[in-house]
């Protein structure tokens, strides 16, 4: 599957396309805690494993740099 088939992936998912990722939520639907907001965006290259949000210990799910983000994300990170 590639990235512009699949819309989110989850922690321990393969990268096959290099880009900043957003975090979405945690597998088990819930958006808190808050990650760091250095977590809130990765960066990977193909090969890369999608990481848990470490400052939390959780699972999660990454949006695809093609896929929109809200204002709420650079809020989080200090950006707006």
């Amino acid at each position: 599957m590639t990235t512009q088939t699949k819309t989110r992936f989850r922690t321990g998912d393969v990268c096959i396309q290099a880009g900043r990722y957003h975090f979405d939520r945690y597998v088990d639907d819930r958006t808190t805690p808050t990650p760091a907001p250095s977590e809130l965006v990765i960066e990977l290259a193909p090969g890369d494993r999608f990481p848990q949000i470490t400052t939390i210990g959780k699972e999660c799910w990454w949006l695809p740099p093609d896929v929109p983000i809200g204002d709420d994300l650079d809020e989080l990170r200090g950006d707006a």
